[in-house]
């Protein structure tokens, strides 16, 4: 697996290999020294998170989608035209950054806002999302287009949308409370909504040389309505996503405000007869989500230390889905939505030195299919559908530190959904030292 450090890249996306350090004035306001303020200013390198991301995504190139009406769309610009196109929306919004304003002189303060929004905009172009609009401290983005399946427009979304949570909670914001000497109390809240063809009109909004092309519809309304509703550093999902993509009830929760339930979007608006419409909506699970992220477990566990993930450097977990044009192809967990009746092989990889002085390890498949076809056939529960043994040895051959082992298991593409397998690896004396736990997804069309 790639090496990916998002400290690294968050250090010199914002600050260059300068300081900032800030120090109580008798305001008791937060303010730098002509000296210490040194925030770079320069403009940071723009595809520093993609680069990092995108591989691990089995994503080639780089996506340099400019900021406002969407590439397939421009056919639309100034004229009464209007089309008719499926779009997952991504809204996403910085709590806490007007806060800025009182830590730092105005100039800096705009300069630490820009930086979490360009990050904000090259992680959305990380997953092949089209930066539609910057509204003070909001980002609206688009997902999907005429060459992207309904299916990864929505997956592409949320792994953004996921994604985002990871580096700046995890990152850029421990980063900048350490640099202010205090806590900012920053976070970010993302709504997602998808829309069907017959739900969504792509016109020209505006008229002479100020104008856009964007999309309109009940789901791209409520992505912001959703933001708003979500907690601190989470994601809301809308009822006609999580419907359409079947998003496990497993990864997602109701919210809780004040003991009461947020079942519906806010406000609850009426249709035509005055009957409120109980729009549903759901918070993603960012924890449970989180593992199944195609980065390191080391990476993906962050500051948090996610329960039943253990990174171990000598052991490695991947996919491969057979493709008859292409053979074996990698899998990246979460990648993409993959057909039905595609054959699938896991790899549990360790090196030789590992098994040293440790006598056999136990390798451990758990299986969880989810969603409404799995639970019709029953086989909606996680289980342990294989087990299997990896010894050292005594050949000298094999004993080499950069020899390899591995144990496998072969499965197949059946239900509609996301579905996901655990590899555990434990010394077979001693089944409770796990040495290794890591987590893949697969999306199922």
């Amino acid at each position: 697996m790639s090496r990916v450090d998002f400290g690294e890249i968050t250090r010199n996306f914002f600050f260059n290999n300068s300081t900032l350090n800030v120090q109580m004035s008798e305001g008791q306001l937060f303010k730098a020294t002509a000296h210490e303020s040194q925030l770079a200013t320069g403009t940071p390198q723009e595809y520093d998170f993609q680069k990092a991301i995108r591989p691990l995504f089995g994503k080639q190139g780089l996506n340099t989608n400019g900021m406002g009406s969407h590439p397939d769309f421009l056919h639309l610009e100034n004229c009464d035209h209007t089309e008719n196109h499926y779009i997952a929306t991504l809204f996403l919004d910085i709590k806490r950054s007007s806060r800025l304003n009182l830590l730092l002189p105005l100039k800096q303060a705009a300069i630490v806002k820009n930086r979490i929004l360009q990050a904000a905009i090259d992680v959305v172009r990380s997953f092949d999302g089209v930066p539609h609009r910057l509204m003070g401290d909001a980002l609206m983005a688009f997902f999907g287009g005429k060459s992207i399946c309904k299916e990864d427009a929505i997956v592409n979304a949320i792994n953004a949308s996921n994604t985002l949570r990871l580096i700046m909670r995890d990152y850029v914001f421990p980063s900048l409370n350490e640099r202010l000497s205090t806590d900012i109390e920053l976070a970010v809240r993302v709504g997602l909504d998808f829309g069907d063809t017959d739900e969504i009109l792509w016109s020209c909004y505006g008229f002479g040389n100020a104008t856009e092309v964007t999309a309109h519809g009940l789901q791209v309304d409520f992505a912001s309505k959703l933001q708003s509703q979500a907690r601190s550093n989470s994601t809301m999902l809308g009822q006609t996503l999580i419907n359409f993509i079947d998003f496990p009830k497993e990864y997602s929760e109701i919210k809780e405000s004040a003991g009461q339930q947020e079942l519906h979007v806010k406000p609850n608006i009426t249709d035509q007869n005055g009957n409120s419409i109980n729009y549903s909506c759901r918070l993603i699970k960012g924890d449970h989500y989180q593992r199944l992220l195609p980065f390191p477990p080391e990476v993906k566990s962050g500051k948090q230390d996610i329960p039943k993930l253990r990174s171990n450097s000598a052991f490695s977990f991947s996919c491969e889905v057979y493709d008859t044009e292409n053979d074996w192809v990698p899998y990246p967990s979460l990648s993409r939505c993959l057909d039905k009746g595609l054959s699938l092989k896991f790899r549990v990889q360790v090196r030789s030195a590992a098994l040293t002085g440790m006598g056999k390890l136990k390798v451990e498949f758990y299986k969880h299919n989810h969603g409404n076809e799995a639970e019709k056939e029953n086989s909606a529960q996680e289980h342990i559908t294989g087990t299997k043994y990896l010894s050292p040895t005594t050949n000298p051959k094999y004993r080499q530190p950069d020899r390899v082992h591995e144990a496998t298991l072969d499965e197949y593409t059946s239900y509609r959904g996301l579905h996901t397998m655990r590899a555990k690896v434990s010394s077979e004396r001693d089944s409770g030292n796990v040495l290794f736990e890591d987590w893949i997804g697969v999306y199922i069309k």
